[in-house]
């Protein structure tokens, strides 16, 4: 059965990439050459093969609007979709590790243990944090109309810089 299922979830990844490489083209020209992206995949080492979920990952919802996507002669999704999947194989991915490696400990973790793991590993405020120090966020397509969320994730990356400049000068003043 396992097998079955890895084998299903195969094909539907292979038709989700084909479905993502139709628009590839169109992506590529628009926003990743145009907005250098590929800085991106420098800052978190990896590049991608099929622009398009670059892309994706980095579109807010504010930017997607009828007259964009006439333009383009196409649909565009936003990050959101890709948070939805990701965050289902990151939970899993996570679980199972520490299902697995907490196997054979002395005390075998129950499963609240278990979830506080995943939970201190998978957070929105983490990878939030994680996006702010590579400055990722600078790289995020918005509408120019949606002031509102700029402003706000402005403030927050702030808040955060002025937070670590806080801690690193306090553990500064704390050394020997």
């Amino acid at each position: 059965m396992l097998k079955y299922n890895q084998s299903r979830l195969n094909t539907e990844m292979q038709l989700l990439v084909e479905e993502a490489k139709k628009k590839e083209p169109k992506l590529r020209k628009h926003f990743y050459n145009d907005l250098n992206l590929a800085q991106v995949e420098g800052i978190i080492g990896y590049t991608f093969t099929c622009k398009t979920f670059l892309v994706t990952a980095l579109m807010h919802k504010s930017y997607i609007d009828q007259s964009v996507e006439n333009a383009l002669q196409m649909r565009l999704d936003d990050y959101e979709r890709l948070e939805f999947l990701g965050d289902s194989i990151l939970n899993y991915m996570v679980a199972k590790h520490f299902f697995l490696s907490s196997q054979n400990d002395d005390v075998r973790k129950m499963p609240k243990e278990l979830h506080k793991m995943k939970t201190a590993v998978i957070n929105n405020a983490l990878l939030s944090l994680i996006v702010i120090e590579k400055g990722i966020n600078q790289y995020i397509v918005y509408n120019k109309k949606a002031e509102s969320f700029k402003l706000q994730f402005e403030k927050f990356v702030d808040t955060v810089h002025t937070m670590v400049s806080e801690i690193s000068t306090i553990q500064i003043s704390e050394m020997p």
